[in-house]
C-alpha cells in the first residue's frame, strides 16, 4: 500500500508538522535529495517545520513509504518545455521513484532521440579497437594460452587461440543507444499515434545489431542508470551524441515520468529535471526556428571576454545571441523566475556586461509569465537599448514570434502555423 504523499511546487515552500519534519531529518533518502540540490529542510520564524524546493521537477520515494512530488508552477509547462529541450541538466539520486509508462511525454522523448540518433549516425559511429579471441590452426596474434588449454582438453588438437585487437562499435555508447532502440519498440509496437517514429526506430535497429545488450537487459535499472552515466563521460562525447543518449536514458528509465496511479513500477534511482535550464534551451530553439536566416547560439560559443587584458578569463555567456554574419543583433538572458513590475537590479546589470562584452546595441530579459507581455527598461549612454519580456510557456512559439518582430523589425520572422 502506497504511503502518503507530500506534494512541493517548484520554487515554493511547503509547511510540514513536527514529527512529519523529524521523519524527514532522520530520513537517509531525503538527505540524498537534500545533497544533490534537489529539496532544503528549513526552520524559519515564518515556517517553524518545512520543506523548501528548488526549480527540480521529480518524484521519490523515502523509506516508510511517503512519496515526494516536486510539480512545476504552470500546469503542462515540463511537458511543453521537453518539446524544444534536451533533458541534459538533471540531478540524479539514488533514491527510489514509482514510474507512469503510458503517457504522452515518451513519445516526444522517442522522436527527439530517433532526430538526434539519425544524426549521430550519419557521422559516424564511435568505434574502439576491443580484444577479440579467435580459434585457428596456425597462430595469428597474441597466443590466448587459457582458451589454447580448454580447446586441448576438449580434444581439438590442432587448434590455437588468439586473441587480436579489432575495430568494433560494440562499445557502452552504441550498447546504450541500442537499448533505446528496443525500448522504443516495446513501448509503441502497439500504439498507432506513433507509428511513424517505430518504423524510424526498426531502421536504425540493424546498424546497431553489433552492439550487445544483453546483459544491459540482465541487469537492473539501477545497473543501467549507472551505465548512462559512465557513457556521458566519455571523452568523445558530442553534442549530438550526448543528447541521443539523453533522450536514451530517458525512455529506457522513464525519466521524470511520476506517477498518477498506484500500480506503477518502482526504480531504484528517482530523477528530477531543471525547469529553468529547460526553460532556457526551449527559449534558444525556437529562435533558431524563428529566426531562419540568423545564426542562435549560446554566448560561450561566440567567445568574447569582457577584458581584453585577460582573455578567456572571463567570457560573456548570455543564454541566447542572435548574430548576422559577424554582427551581434541580439542578447537574451532567460530567467526562470516570476517578473512582478521591474526586473532585479543584478539581471539588468548582467545581460548590459553581456551586451557591452559582445558589442550588441539590443538586450532583452526573458521570463515565463501567464500572458505575453515587453517592457522598454530604456536606452543606456553607450546606445544598448534594454528590454523585458513575459513568455507563455505552453504558448513559446507565438509569444517569441511577436517578441523578436517587435525589437528586430527589419529581421525576417519565420511564419508559425
Amino acid at each position: 500500500m502506497a504511503g502518503p504523499v507530500t506534494v512541493v511546487t517548484e520554487r515554493s515552500t511547503v509547511s510540514l508538522h513536527r514529527l512529519t519534519y523529524q521523519q524527514l531529518s532522520g530520513s537517509e533518502r531525503m538527505s540524498q535529495l537534500v545533497q544533490a540540490g534537489i529539496l532544503i529542510l528549513l526552520r524559519s520564524k515564518e515556517v517553524p517545520y518545512g520543506v523548501r524546493a528548488s526549480c527540480y521537477v521529480g518524484h521519490a520515494v523515502l523509506e516508510d513509504g511517503e512519496r515526494l512530488e516536486v510539480r512545476e508552477k504552470s500546469a503542462g509547462a515540463l511537458a511543453a518545455l521537453l518539446r524544444w529541450s534536451l533533458p541534459v541538466d538533471l540531478r540524479s539520486a539514488p533514491v527510489p521513484s514509482q514510474v507512469g509508462v503510458a503517457v504522452p511525454i515518451l513519445e516526444i522523448f522517442a522522436r527527439k532521440f530517433l532526430a538526434l540518433l539519425g544524426y549521430y549516425v550519419r557521422h559516424g559511429r564511435v568505434k574502439a579497437y576491443l580484444p577479440h579471441v579467435r580459434t585457428s590452426s596456425s597462430p595469428r596474434g597474441k597466443i590466448h594460452i587459457p582458451e589454447t588449454l580448454r580447446l586441448l582438453r576438449r580434444g581439438q588438437r590442432g587448434q590455437i587461440a588468439c586473441q587480436q585487437q579489432v575495430l568494433s562499435a560494440d562499445v557502452l555508447i552504441n550498447r546504450l543507444l541500442r537499448l533505446g532502440l528496443e525500448t522504443i519498440e516495446q513501448l509503441f509496437a502497439s500504439d498507432q499515434q506513433a507509428q511513424d517514429a517505430l518504423a524510424e526506430a526498426r531502421m536504425y535497429a540493424p546498424l546497431f545489431q553489433d552492439a550487445q545488450t544483453r546483459e544491459l537487459h540482465r541487469r537492473g535499472d539501477g545497473f543501467r542508470a549507472d551505465a548512462f552515466e559512465q557513457a556521458m563521460q566519455n571523452t568523445r562525447m558530442t553534442e549530438d551524441m550526448r543528447g541521443a543518449l539523453a533522450y536514451a536514458r530517458a525512455l529506457v528509465l522513464h525519466l521524470g515520468i511520476w506517477p498518477q496511479a498506484e500500480s506503477n513500477p518502482t526504480i531504484p534511482h528517482s530523477f528530477f529535471l531543471n525547469l529553468e535550464t529547460l526553460f532556457e534551451e526551449a527559449v534558444r530553439q525556437v529562435s533558431s526556428e524563428l529566426l531562419v536566416s540568423n545564426i542562435v547560439t549560446k554566448g560561450a560559443r561566440v567567445n568574447r571576454s569582457l577584458f581584453a587584458e585577460m582573455p578567456g578569463r572571463y567570457v560573456a555567456d548570455p543564454d541566447v545571441v542572435v548574430q548576422k554574419q559577424n554582427s551581434v543583433l541580439l542578447v537574451a538572458d532567460c530567467k526562470y523566475k516570476q517578473l512582478s513590475g521591474f526586473p532585479d537590479h543584478s539581471d539588468v546589470y548582467q545581460l548590459f556586461s553581456h551586451c557591452s562584452a559582445l558589442q550588441s546595441k539590443l538586450g532583452v530579459l526573458i521570463y515565463p509569465g501567464e500572458s505575453y507581455s515587453r517592457l522598454t527598461l530604456g536606452e543606456a549612454g553607450s546606445g544598448i537599448a534594454i528590454h523585458s519580456a513575459s513568455v507563455r510557456i505552453g504558448n513559446l512559439q507565438e509569444d517569441l514570434s511577436s517578441l523578436l518582430g517587435e525589437i528586430l523589425p527589419n529581421v525576417t520572422i519565420r511564419l508559425w502555423h
